[in-house]
């Protein structure tokens, strides 16, 4: 099931004592929510509005893959994650704003240092080559900041 609207309505949810959502929700619907450099590929929400006393829950989870730069390489990767989340709304309530809901689970899924891998090593700061895939030809001198101090006499 595609979910195209992410704002509920609780007094229908109230009146049917409930209501459970499970489908993909369309990527474009956080677009304007998140920023820009992000970029969601998919979605998949599973949800479950339950009634109480004088409160609604919703309870569920987010599994999604969102587009990133990598913080060391600058190159783009597909980045999952998986969320779990409860809400509880008052029963005076008109509706449940679903989406900034799900666009606040997202980022902050993100990691802040984003990596395409645990072992990525960057590029070059001379020549800017990606060393993940290829081995530039840059002389490094491997200087020590505290070198200087080996030979000095005490």
């Amino acid at each position: 099931m595609d979910i195209e609207n992410l704002l509920f309505d609780l007094n229908s949810i109230k009146n049917s004592k409930g209501l459970k959502i499970e489908g993909a929700c369309r990527a474009s619907l956080f677009d304007s929510v998140l920023h820009k450099s992000y970029k969601v590929a998919e979605v998949f929400l599973n949800l479950n509005f339950s009634l109480g006393s004088d409160s609604i829950l919703a309870q569920g989870f987010i599994k999604g893959k969102v587009n990133l730069l990598c913080a060391r390489c600058n190159e783009a990767f597909e980045y999952k994650c998986k969320e779990n989340f409860i809400e509880l709304y008052n029963c005076s309530e008109k509706t449940a704003d679903i989406e900034s809901l799900i666009a606040s689970l997202l980022s902050i899924s993100i990691p802040m240092k984003p990596l395409c891998s645990d072992d990525c090593k960057g590029i070059c700061s001379k020549c800017g080559t990606n060393l993940n895939i290829e081995n530039c030809q840059c002389d490094y001198q491997n200087e020590n900041a505290f070198a200087v101090l080996k030979n000095l006499a005490i």
